[in-house]
């Protein structure tokens, strides 16, 4: 049963029993329904925290190509519980080598510790947004504001709630809940709210096919635009009849690259694609480079990775600044930088020498007048262009 009422925050409680749970569990089809109980709580009393929950689910706070980090030390999160639950540096340590589990450690220590009244109880929301919080945080005086807020987040903790915030502090959930088992879960929740809400209560059986289909959806559109802030939203507002491709891709947003399929040699890979058509592109000793131009005029580069690199190539954000023509509004190229000399007839340069350019910051582009090598870039794939696929 739920342990609040509708139309009010979902308390963190709730997801820190069902942590407990899965903990417990080591199959994937109980796992799965212990989290799809989770969230259709969430879907019935408090929809608004859905996302917040999906991520605190996964151990992240915004999408990995925005690259948010928490820096928060395990340092900074031993003096926070050393402060607020009475217990000293040296024996969290003791106890660590014990439970190998910071998060054990504390709960422990929290069990231990008789309170004169009980913490004001966090929410769902509370977690999630100090979370990014803490991740906003820089300058002087940082690691006093960020032990502050962990502070309140510590001396709110009620039963095992205690074990999973600081596992979350440290990045290490340890649930076994991985992103495959978290989007089917959603999706089922998601078909069976609905189910629910517009009649008596259905057996699996008869929705089985809708629940895989929705699952099937549900993943095949985070492999494509992995972005749990218009995936989550797009989903919970069209329900179970949600479409990958009902989900357009943004620019801004990377798309994850399709994964080669290896083979023994040549003429296996041949055979694979026997009677069929096919185009072969060179090998380039480059870097993969996705292009990212926004309706705004901004250009954003991303790795393989779908990291950030934009920093790292102002030459090219100026090339394709330059280059673009002006009917075009948006547009996603799959590409590859390769280096090249052109003091000596555009000879095409090794990886290597690509690599030596410096990198930039996730603030700061490197100065074109230090840019050493020089770039050309080649395209594979228009993936978007103008709001189309």
């Amino acid at each position: 049963a739920a342990c609040w009422t509708a139309g009010h925050p979902a308390p963190y409680l709730h997801l820190a029993r069902t942590f407990d749970l899965v903990e417990r569990e080591k199959g994937k089809i109980k796992t799965t329904a212990m989290l799809c109980n989770m969230f259709r709580s969430l879907l019935a009393l408090s929809p608004d925290d859905v996302l917040p929950a999906v991520y605190l689910c996964t151990n992240k706070i915004s999408p990995d190509h925005e690259n948010m980090e928490l820096n928060i030390g395990g340092s900074l999160v031993i003096s926070a519980m050393e402060e607020s639950l009475g217990t000293s540096k040296s024996k969290i340590h003791e106890m660590y080598k014990t439970y190998g589990d910071l998060g054990d450690v504390a709960q422990e220590c929290r069990q231990n510790q008789t309170l004169l009244a009980p913490p004001r109880p966090l929410s769902v929301r509370d977690v999630y947004s100090t979370l990014r919080k803490l991740s906003a945080i820089s300058g002087g005086g940082s690691a006093g504001r960020r032990k502050i807020l962990v502070l309140h987040l510590i001396r709110s903790c009620r039963e095992m709630e205690m074990k999973f915030l600081v596992r979350t502090l440290v990045r290490n959930l340890r649930i076994g809940a991985m992103m495959k088992t978290i989007l089917p879960a959603l999706a089922h929740a998601v078909v069976l709210h609905e189910k629910c809400s517009t009649g008596p209560v259905v057996s699996l059986e008869g929705v089985k096919s809708q629940l895989q289909s929705l699952s099937t959806e549900v993943t095949e559109a985070y492999n494509v635009i992995p972005n749990m802030d218009l995936l989550v939203p797009s989903l919970l507002c069209e329900g179970a009849t949600f479409a990958a491709s009902s989900l357009a891709m943004v620019p801004g947003t990377p798309i994850p690259p399709m994964l080669a399929r290896i083979t023994n040699g040549v003429t296996q890979a041949l055979k694979l694609f026997h009677g069929r058509a096919f185009t072969c592109e060179y090998k380039y000793d480059g870097q993969r480079a996705q292009i990212h131009r926004l309706t705004d005029g901004s250009v954003q580069i991303f790795s393989r990775q779908m990291k950030d690199s934009t920093s790292r190539f102002p030459d090219l954000v100026n090339m394709i600044k330059e280059l673009c023509n002006s009917e075009v509004a948006s547009f996603i190229l799959d590409a590859e930088v390769v280096g090249i000399d052109r003091n000596k007839g555009n000879r095409l340069m090794s990886f290597q020498e690509l690599s030596s350019r410096e990198r930039g910051s996730k603030n700061s582009s490197i100065a074109i007048q230090n840019i050493k090598v020089d770039i050309c870039v080649f395209v594979f794939d228009i993936m978007f262009c103008n709001g189309q696929r």
